[in-house]
């Protein structure tokens, strides 16, 4: 999908192709996406245009979005962001500039308006003074019809416009914000939000508490069947974790095969509870290749867990959430372990 064109085909003629073969699998024409199909017409990336090429029909928006992390974004989210913010601020004076052009188009007929009421108030018209009249107001009024039209389908473009800029800005935003392998919410999110809840929970006097869990062995998943197999279960434990937290609860991938759960308006007790029914969710999960619908083995996972007191800062509830990790570890895995020891 998606022909070569020619190289002598001007950069014009390659987006009127993109837009084209965009609308056709109904796939919107947001930057990213625009972007990544530009790219493959014009066949400069052979990497880009081979996972396309291979993808066949089941090219779709998560596909699309997903190549353009791969090869667009390199941490240029920052700069995306202002090329965006300078591309709104141009449809913004633009936008002005038909409001500006439109209203001298108002003015303009509300003088020719005025100056047929004079008239006709003085009652100095012959007899041809009224024909004459009444066809400048119909073409004037003709000027102003045919002006609200192409105002109209100026503003509709300009906001068409803006529109995908606001779904390419959210997008980056979110991709900033969430793990590309896992779809959870990824450190930097959650480093923010859990300062947030925190002072919420000081404010509030309410109990706050922080599990911190890694994946037992994972590291044997990727030596022993590859990194593939290593993703799927990163893939299958976010899954679980994500099944059983909810409501205001927060759940991130943290780093590497380690996970962080931040639990407001929950006391210790609760959090055990609750994390030693996720243990057990996740020791159910069958790992299966899928490739030979084999068994791999079970997952099973650490857990640590810390409540927040008057004079803990985040730091300090992440280092005793650690501490009680390595406790569980210790303890032989498979366990969940707190900060301050209570039954688990």
């Amino acid at each position: 999908m998606g022909q070569a064109l020619r190289s002598s085909e001007d950069p014009q003629t390659i987006g009127q192709h993109t837009l084209q073969e965009l609308g056709d699998m109904s796939i919107p024409p947001v930057p990213p996406y625009y972007e990544v199909w530009f790219s493959h017409l014009e066949r400069k990336n052979d990497d880009l245009s081979s996972e396309i090429d291979s993808a066949g029909a089941s090219i779709d928006e998560m596909f699309l979005k997903n190549i353009h992390g791969k090869y667009f974004e390199n941490g240029k989210t920052e700069s995306n962001i202002d090329d965006y913010t300078a591309q709104l601020l141009l449809q913004t004076k633009n936008m002005k500039h038909l409001i500006e052009n439109f209203d001298d188009s108002a003015k303009e007929f509300h003088k020719d308006l005025d100056d047929a009421s004079v008239q006709m108030e003085a009652g100095n018209i012959d007899e041809q003074d009224p024909k004459v009249l009444l066809g400048t107001l119909l073409q004037t009024a003709q000027k102003a019809i045919e002006r609200n039209a192409e105002l109209e389908q100026n503003l509709s473009l300009a906001s068409t416009k803006i529109s995908s800029l606001q779904e390419a800005v959210e997008m980056i935003a979110t991709d900033a914000n969430t793990d590309f392998l896992t779809k959870l919410h990824n450190r930097r999110y959650f480093d923010n939000a859990f300062d947030q809840l925190l002072d919420s929970a000081r404010i509030s006097n309410e109990p706050l508490c922080l599990v911190v869990a890694d994946i037992d062995h994972f590291k044997n998943f990727n030596d022993t069947w590859g990194h593939h197999i290593g993703d799927q279960v990163l893939k299958l434990v976010a899954g679980t974790l994500r099944e059983n937290v909810k409501g205001q609860d927060l759940i991130a991938r943290y780093g590497g095969e380690e996970f962080s759960i931040a639990l407001p308006n929950t006391t210790l007790e609760d959090a055990v509870r609750l994390t030693d029914n996720i243990r057990v969710a996740v020791s159910k999960r069958k790992l299966v290749n899928k490739a030979t619908n084999s068994e791999l083995g079970r997952i099973t996972m650490s857990f640590g867990i810390a409540m927040l007191d008057e004079k803990t800062t985040a730091e300090d509830i992440f280092q005793q959430a650690d501490s009680a990790l390595y406790a569980a570890k210790d303890a032989g895995r498979n366990c969940v372990r707190t900060h301050p020891e209570c039954d688990a």
